[in-house]
């Protein structure tokens, strides 16, 4: 499910096979053992509750997947900006996507952040100290890009997901006895 990583990519490949049925079940009758009041994510529907939980320290990542969620159109909009900017050749805009172009917008971090972690090499998001991402271009991926009726399909199953920007400490705390939790092992 590229350009998903980590807990997203866990919770989706679940989703895609049809393993969520029975928490997509229990959020349909309203059950939900999360406490909604703590949630930080302005974009879920919290008269509906959430039946998935997703948690990472990763900004960029978080961001991203709140606005393929919220506003999929205006992540698709920028993508396609992004490829028509780029017309045959991802090797040239990809150093300017990474190194000089300024997000002024969610959906323009949104797609930024999709974009290189699309076509960086081993499909790896890593920053340097000072924030800045710094992965070469893949070359075996300048001649491919994102599935975009996937990524509808994707924002369509996070519509019940709840997005938390920080350590997965806290995350665990809101489990509950039943929740299936999956701890993606940090990378040092």
């Amino acid at each position: 499910h590229e350009p998903f990583c980590g807990g997203s990519a866990f919770f989706l490949r679940l989703w895609a096979d049809g393993r969520l049925k029975r928490f997509q079940t229990l959020a349909k009758a309203g059950e939900t053992r999360l406490r909604l009041e703590d949630t930080d994510d302005p974009g879920l529907d919290r008269a509906k509750g959430p039946y998935a939980f997703l948690s990472d320290t990763n900004p960029d990542l978080v961001g991203g997947m709140r606005v393929l969620r919220d506003d999929p159109d205006g992540l698709m909009d920028m993508l396609l900006f992004f490829y028509k900017a780029a017309g045959k050749s991802v090797e040239k805009l990809y150093p300017w996507v990474r190194d000089t172009f300024v997000p002024k917008t969610d959906a323009e971090r949104a797609a930024r952040f999709f974009f290189l972690n699309f076509h960086a090499f081993n499909a790896i998001w890593r920053t340097d100290r000072n924030g800045k991402f710094n992965v070469p271009l893949a070359k075996d991926r300048v001649h491919k890009h994102p599935d975009v009726g996937n990524l509808f399909r994707v924002s369509a199953a996070l519509q019940r997901v709840q997005f938390h920007l920080g350590d997965y400490s806290d995350a665990l705390q809101m489990a509950a006895s039943g929740d299936l939790v999956y701890a993606d092992p940090p990378f040092d």
